[in-house]
């Protein structure tokens, strides 16, 4: 599973070039900017990534590329 709010368009033009084939073949689930009312700051797109995949918290893992937002999955219990 994928949870990101850039842009649809950019996670998956960078999944084609890295990994090539069609994104939805290696995720389960992709979650962008496109499914949130609010992007940054908010848990909106952990949230609606969980729900898709029948999940709670503390079934995922989240790896996280800035402070803040390693805050929010410490927030919702995502390790």
């Amino acid at each position: 599973m994928i949870a990101t709010t850039t842009s649809r368009e950019n996670v998956e033009t960078l999944i084609r070039v890295t990994l090539g084939g069609n994104p939805h073949h290696w995720f389960e689930t992709i979650s962008t900017g496109e499914d949130v009312a609010i992007k940054k700051s908010d848990p909106e797109v952990y949230q609606i990534t969980l729900s898709r995949l029948a999940l709670q918290a503390d079934q995922a893992l989240a790896f996280e590329d800035k402070k803040m937002a390693f805050s929010l999955r410490v927030a919702l219990a995502l390790m």
